[in-house]
Order: structure tokens, then sequence, then C-alpha cells
């Protein structure tokens, strides 16, 4: 799971939530000194149309050290109460998130290991760089382009029967 939970964190399938205030009065949001001119609060008006920006929240160095490396391991040690769950939200959170996220997990997870079991899976023989290290190949093959979802551009794929 830890591998599906690093894939979904780098890669989210939904790269924003919207999200309404429903409130009956203007808001105040605390944020952090990150922001684009130093503030630390953000005045919301009620009524306010909101999106999450997913990818973002994902990438965020504050909460994911090394946030461009994929590292499984970081889900194998974080507890409930690390912040870094409160970061991690690929299918929402809280009382309106994805009713089928345990169905879409387990799913992903069985569909993966049926396609592994079943086929050998190599990247195309025209996608390998002479003299390339493993890091610049990672990059290259990893660009993706955020429109609705996350979409690779350039990974080519063989499955091979085994």
């Amino acid at each position: 799971m830890a591998v599906l939970q690093e894939t979904l964190r780098m890669y989210p399938s939904v790269i924003g939530i919207p999200k309404m205030l429903n409130t009956q009065e203007d808001t105040i949001i605390p944020c952090s000194e990150r922001g684009p001119y130093g503030q630390t609060q953000l005045f919301v008006p009620k009524g306010t149309h909101m999106s999450i920006d997913v990818q973002s929240l994902h990438h965020d160095p504050d909460y994911w050290p090394e946030p461009e490396v994929f590292k499984p391991d970081r889900f194998l040690t974080t507890t409930p109460d690390d912040v870094s769950r409160e970061a991690f939200i690929p299918f929402s959170a809280g009382a309106r998130s994805c009713v089928g996220q345990k169905f879409a997990q387990v799913e992903i997870v069985a569909i993966l290991v049926n396609l592994c079991r079943s086929y050998r899976i190599k990247i195309l023989p025209k996608d390998d760089v002479k003299g390339e290290t493993r890091e610049e190949r990672q990059t290259r093959l990893l660009r993706n382009v955020s429109r609705l979802t996350s979409t690779p551009l350039n990974l080519g794929l063989a499955f091979e029967k085994r």
C-alpha cells in the first residue's frame, strides 16, 4: 500500500477539489508565511468558491521532505497523528471524502498484482537514452501535465505475456 500511496501523492488522480465556504459570515483563515505577500491570514468572503490544489499540497516541502523523490517509506513510518497525513488527500478528506476510497485502493492493488503476474512490463526501447543516469531517466519519463488529472507525457510501456 505504501507504493500506491506514494504514487497517489506524487501523481494524484484529481489535482483540485472544489469547495464552497458555507458560512453565514466572512472568515479569516490562518496561512503560512509562505503566502504570495508574506501574509499570515487570508480573508475569505462568505459564499466564496475555492479549490484545494492537491498537487501543490502533495509536493509541499513543509509536509513532504524531498517531495519530488519517490519514497514509499514515508508511508511505512507515519502514524495517524503525523501532520503529513493531513496533507495527503488523494480522495479528498472529511465528511465529503470519496466513499469508495478503500474499494478503489484494494481494486488498484488487485489490478496491479494481476498485471504484474501476467505480464513483464518494460519501458519501450525507443525511450532508452545511452549514458543517462537513473535520476535523469526517471525525471524524463515521469514528466506529466496537469489538466483535469495528472497525465504522463512520454511514458511508453510494453506488456510481454509471461
